[in-house]
């Protein structure tokens, strides 16, 4: 007999069978179609253990075997109550994605206005906003991608408002420098909300004294939150409680990834889900599998098919219906210096190398070692200086000269750049992917009271310099730093500079379209003045990966706009060579992402 049991302690599924079952080909069947895929699964003495969430996506699989093999419920196959009451429920989610949402007409638009006063919403929506809320609130679950400035956390607290009901609690999951924002947004939508806000920090005994509190919003970090799980699995499990999932592409990884795993795991036992990002697929359509699945785990989907399954659940406010005039996008070349040259040669041939390898053997490690090499020509292009300490078997006479040489041509042409600008009275923020960059660049600009940003400055009071905050106010004053530094993977969330700043260049950029995109958003977002122009500069070393990564996250950008139905997503550049005289007005892993088309891109270099 073949048992069904459902342990909401765990959020497993555990299937067992008796011995007189191990030659049926049904157990076959049923083994090809579990243990396969997503999410660890476990195989001893005849029980299967794996993640609820997935056993959710094949539930089907039982329903064939039935049909396929005869197979009687209550004979052959034994459903415990506990499993019952959980497929039940998933039954219920896969009839709510199903649900039209209302039309958007004056009447609904009207009522939902009342009824967002007379819940205590204070901040006023705007048309769009309203539109999208109608859409969101529609369902148990859903997605806003819209744009930065658009108002996507506005539309999610308008949206759990709609959703919630006496007692409900909420909780929320963003990155570490989202946190403040979200304490702001709480306390200008729902101020009476905004005491009993709770950030959950100070691992097991911090996480769990806050959730024993009488918080009804608790934010936690995708950090903190791999670490308390079970705590927080237990939290949503026991009642009504609605999730968010701030920067939601974080978790595109999926149940390979940690963070993937943890708000797996709570897919569902949510009363209601909303996820949040403006670059939902900084890779390629794979990235939304693991988001629409926390979204609607009981619908099976794969990268051929999420496309079509998430685009009746989610809204989008582009940066054209907000007015935004596109920003002006210039690719600037320039020339390697003889060492440096002949240094970046050494890591081509690696590079092609290691693809040829990944191509053969598309693993993980495969992949990750392919990554790391195109991450060392990238350092090599802008600036090989960071290589000195990090390359064993490299003639130490080749390093000695390109030490002799001194700036790349590279981070030359980027200060200058940097410093006409200032002359003109113009802040500019320069993004590069790697902590000694960041931080050697703003040593050089220091005269222009430079400040810079990496994963190793820390939040706090905006009155230091010591801190992230403090930086961010100190480039925003009028008479403040000209010269912010900063890498994208640190700070292309979470903050606003276009009030003050209108021009960004780029040392490097690595294949990650996401990190692209969020970065330029920090300058070109809602509340920019109509006739406002804002520029991109895109610093690339002649002949090398530079050419490749741009174009790679430029057909990265493209697919995303298609998906999201955003024509206006997309990086047109013009290419120029740079003079110098132009007077016109963390972690390793992350950075050495690449996909398999990025593969393929960079062995047809090679050719």
């Amino acid at each position: 007999m073949l048992r069904i049991d459902y342990e909401p302690e765990a959020a497993v599924a555990v299937i067992s069978w008796e011995s007189a079952d191990d030659g049926s080909a049904w157990l076959a069947v049923l083994r090809e179609a579990l243990v396969s895929g997503e999410g660890s699964s476990e195989i001893t003495n005849r029980t299967w253990t794996l993640p609820w969430w997935r056993f959710l996506s094949q539930r089907a699989v039982i329903g064939q075997l039935r049909s396929a093999f005869g197979l009687v419920l209550g004979v052959e196959i034994d459903v415990s109550p506990r499993a019952v009451a959980a497929l039940t429920a998933a039954t219920v989610r896969s009839r709510d994605y199903l649900t039209t949402p209302p039309s958007d007409s004056v009447d609904r638009s009207v009522a939902l206005r009342a009824q967002l006063s007379e819940s205590g919403f204070e901040r006023v929506l705007t048309d769009r906003q309203v539109s999208n809320v109608i859409v969101l609130s529609s369902r148990s679950s859903g997605a806003t991608f819209s744009v930065p400035g658009a108002g996507k956390s506005t539309e999610a607290l308008a949206t759990y408002v709609l959703r919630r009901n006496e007692g409900d609690k909420l909780l929320i999951v963003c990155p570490k420098n989202a946190l403040g924002s979200w304490d702001n947004e709480i306390a200008a939508c729902i101020p009476t909300l905004a005491a009993r806000t709770r950030r959950l920090t100070g691992g097991n005994e911090g996480v769990q004294v806050g959730l024993h509190s009488d918080a009804a919003v608790y934010l936690i970090t995708y950090q903190q939150l791999v670490r308390v799980q079970p705590l927080v699995q237990q939290f949503v499990a026991s009642g009504s409680v609605h999730v968010f999932l701030d920067e939601s592409h974080r978790v595109k990884g999926g149940a390979s990834t940690s963070s993937g795993a943890a708000v797996l795991r709570l897919s569902h036992i949510a009363k209601s889900k909303l996820i949040l990002s403006g670059t939902p697929m900084p890779q390629a359509t794979a990235d939304l599998v693991p988001q629409f699945s926390f979204l609607y785990p009981e619908i099976a989907v794969d990268e051929t098919t999420v496309v079509d399954a998430i685009r009746p659940i989610f809204v989008r406010t582009t940066k054209k219906q907000l007015g935004l005039r596109r920003p002006d996008v210039i690719r600037r070349s320039t020339e390697m210096a003889p060492a440096q040259a002949e240094l970046y040669g050494l890591l081509r041939s690696q590079i092609a190398r290691d693809a040829r390898f990944a191509l053969h053997d598309p693993s993980n490690r495969a992949f990750r070692i392919l990554g790391r090499s195109v991450i060392r020509a990238i350092q090599a292009a802008s600036n090989p200086m960071l290589l000195v300490d990090s390359l064993e078997g490299i003639d130490p006479g080749l390093f000695g000269d390109v030490m002799r040489e001194g700036d790349s041509p590279k981070v030359k042409a980027v200060i200058e750049r940097a410093e006409n600008l200032v002359r003109h009275n113009q802040k500019v923020v320069i993004w590069t992917s790697f902590v000694k960059n960041v931080e050697y660049l703003a040593w050089r600009l220091n005269e222009h009271g430079s400040v810079y940003i990496h994963g190793g400055v820390g939040a706090g009071a905006d009155d230091s310099l010591d801190t992230r905050e403090g930086r961010i106010k100190n480039f925003l004053e009028p008479s403040g730093a000209m010269v912010m530094v900063a890498n994208p993977a640190a700070a292309g969330e979470g903050i606003s500079l276009h009030s003050r700043c209108h021009h960004a260049l780029y040392l490097d950029r690595t294949f990650n379209a996401g990190h692209f995109l969020q970065s330029q958003d920090r300058i070109h977002r809602y509340g920019l003045e109509p006739d406002q122009r804002t520029t991109i500069e895109l610093f690339e070393a002649q002949g090398s990966v530079d050419q490749i990564v741009s174009e790679r996250v430029a057909q990265k950008v493209d697919a995303m706009g298609k998906v999201l139905d955003d024509p206006d997503l997309q990086v047109q550049v013009e290419a120029e060579d740079y003079n110098g005289d132009e007077e016109d007005a963390d972690s390793w892993d992350r950075l050495a992402e690449v996909s398999y088309e990025d593969v393929l891109a960079l062995a047809r270099s090679e050719d």
